[in-house]
C-alpha cells in the first residue's frame, strides 16, 4: 500500500503541468494512501510481532510437549525393553523348569524301571530257586521211582525166596515121599512074599490032609 501511494504521488507531480494541477489531487491521494499504507504496515508489523511471539510460545509449548512425549515414549520403550528382557528371562527359566520337569519325569521313569528290574531280578532268582527245587524234586521223584522199583524187586526177591523155600520144602517132601514109596514097595514085596509063603504053606497043608 505504501508503494502504491508513492507511485500515485510521483505520477500526480509528473502530470501536474499537463493536467493544470488537477493531478495534484492524485498526488494528495497518493500521499494519503502512502500514509495509510505506512500506518497499515506499522500495525501489521505489530500484529506480526504479536503473532510471531504467540507462535513462538505455541511452538515452544508444542516442542516441550513433543519432547515430554518423546521422553515418555523413551521411558516406555526402556521399560518395555526391560520387561521384554524379564519376559525372555522368564521364558528361559520356564524352559529350564520344563527341562527339569522332563528330567524329573525321566528320573522317575528310570527309578520305576530300576525297581521293576530289581523285582525282575528277584523273580529271576526265585525262578532259579524254583527251577533248582524242581530239579531236586525231579531227582527225588526219580529216586522214589528207583526206590519203588527196588522195593518191588525186593518184594519179588522175597517172593522168589519164599518160593525157593517152598520148593526146598517140596523137594524134601518129595524125597520123603520117594523114601515112603520105596518103603511101601519093599513092604508090598514083603507082603507078596509073605502071602506066597502063606499060600504055599496052606497048599502044603491041604496036600497033607487026606
Amino acid at each position: 500500500m505504501g508503494a502504491a501511494g508513492g507511485i500515485a504521488s510521483i505520477v500526480g507531480l509528473a502530470l501536474a503541468p499537463v493536467t493544470l494541477g488537477v493531478s495534484l489531487v492524485l498526488t494528495a491521494v497518493g500521499s494519503v494512501v502512502g500514509v495509510a499504507g505506512g500506518a497499515t504496515g506499522t500495525i501489521c508489523n505489530i500484529i506480526n510481532d504479536t503473532q510471531q511471539k504467540h507462535l513462538r510460545e505455541t511452538i515452544e509449548k508444542i516442542t516441550s510437549d513433543f519432547q515430554n512425549t518423546i521422553n515418555a515414549m523413551f521411558e516406555i520403550a526402556a521399560k518395555t525393553a526391560r520387561l521384554s528382557s524379564e519376559v525372555a528371562k522368564t521364558a528361559r527359566l520356564s524352559s529350564e523348569v520344563a527341562k527339569t520337569a522332563r528330567l524329573s519325569s525321566e528320573v522317575a521313569k528310570t527309578t520305576r524301571l530300576s525297581s521293576e528290574a530289581v523285582k525282575t531280578a528277584r523273580l529271576s532268582s526265585e525262578a532259579t530257586k524254583t527251577a533248582r527245587l524242581s530239579s531236586e524234586v525231579a531227582k527225588t521223584t526219580r529216586l522214589s521211582s528207583e526206590a519203588a522199583k527196588t522195593a518191588r524187586l525186593s518184594t519179588e526177591a522175597a517172593k522168589t525166596t519164599r518160593l525157593s523155600s517152598e520148593v526146598t520144602k517140596t523137594t524134601r517132601l518129595s524125597s520123603g515121599a520117594a523114601k515112603t514109596v520105596r518103603v511101601s514097595a519093599q513092604t508090598a514085596k514083603a507082603a507078596r512074599s509073605a502071602a506066597a509063603w502063606v499060600w504055599c504053606a496052606d497048599k502044603v497043608q491041604d496036600d497033607k490032609e487026606p
